[in-house]
């Protein structure tokens, strides 16, 4: 039934629909992605080497979680077409917007150095941060909860880059209420993830993401470069976070202010961090303060900063009272194998 009304709805297609080229665009522990064509119009799919579900009901548990994907309209997300489902195999293959463009772990290693805070580079982040604000109030709440560099791409457009944000792959529709594992890549993820027990999904998770993809898109240096899976995990469990690399403090009072704002993003404490509302207008805020600040890289051993943050939790509150009062009927998280 649940089937039956995807195709009815036109995003449910059939494997003939789709034409494949023969192109691999990507690979990974859940299949490939694939360059074809759709009604003559060119997509990526992500194909499933596994079952992804094994009855009639898990199977309307999915449908349903696509079918939330499908109603995600935003210019910086990638668009979600629909899918096909093989009904022998039950494998899966998700149709999305095929980008023109690269990953933004690309985009950044292909900046000339010394790193500069251009106003492209405002605007993915700040593109970024205005697809989270939207994910994040929308009437049923979507955590992405795998944001990371190979998960941005990077359009070039004549007015600048463009960032938009995907993989949300295999949503899954979870109860507010109801613990889970967040899944996500471990030196992106929030140290609350890390620490052994199930976490309820949160919005706070995705804002910790989010503020270690700015420190490398402004330095171009990974959060928790040189260490392994276990320090990492070591460090969440005595409540401590790796240090990261932010723009020279010294510098420009554009630097200061990012700097500020992603510091505020990872915090240990879930609950001191600010929503997505908050971080986009920072940014917009910052785009405003100029586009050619040279943003250089403290030293590795560099000291804790001593003046006043720019970025202060009295900004987010005055965010918050003037967000848009979503009515919180449940949540969905996008969830991603866990990966080093």
């Amino acid at each position: 039934m649940a089937l039956d009304n995807g195709k009815s709805e036109h995003w449910i297609f059939s494997q003939h629909d789709v034409r494949k080229t023969g192109t691999v665009l990507g690979t990974g522990g859940f299949g490939a992605v694939l360059e074809a064509e759709l009604g003559g119009t060119m997509v990526a799919v992500k194909t499933t080497i596994h079952s992804l579900f094994r009855d009639a009901a898990s199977e309307g548990v999915l449908l349903g979680e696509l079918r939330v994907l499908r109603h995600i309209r935003h210019p910086n997300v990638v668009l979600f077409f629909g899918a096909y489902i093989t009904v022998d195999s039950k494998e899966v293959g998700l149709i999305f917007e095929l980008v023109d463009g690269v990953t933004l772990d690309v985009f950044v290693q292909n900046e000339p150095r010394p790193l500069r805070c251009n106003k492209g580079k405002l605007e993915i982040l700040a593109g970024l941060a205005r697809a989270l604000r939207y994910m994040h109030w929308l009437a049923r709440s979507i955590m992405h909860g795998d944001i990371k560099d190979t998960n941005v791409f990077v359009e070039m457009w004549e007015t600048g880059p463009r960032a938009k944000l995907g993989d949300f792959g295999l949503a899954r529709l979870i109860d507010s209420s109801r613990a889970t594992n967040m899944g996500g890549t471990m030196r992106w993820m929030a140290p609350e993830i890390l620490q052994g027990e199930p976490v309820k999904p949160a919005k706070s998770a995705d804002v910790f993401s989010f503020g270690r993809l700015m420190s490398f898109t402004l330095t171009g240096i990974k959060p928790c470069t040189g260490l392994q899976r276990k320090q990492i995990i070591q460090l969440a469990q005595q409540g401590q976070v790796p240090e990261l690399l932010w723009p020279s403090e010294g510098d420009s009072l554009l630097a200061l202010r990012l700097t500020d704002l992603g510091k505020v993003c990872v915090v240990f404490d879930a609950n001191a961090r600010p929503d997505m509302s908050a971080v986009a207008r920072e940014l917009e805020l910052c785009a405003e303060l100029g586009d050619s600040s040279i943003l250089q890289l403290p030293p590795q051993t560099g000291s804790s900063s001593s003046h006043p943050s720019s970025f202060s939790q009295s900004e987010q509150v005055s965010e918050n009272l003037q967000a848009v009062d979503a009515v919180q009927t449940g949540e969905i998280v996008i969830l991603a194998t866990l990966e080093p």
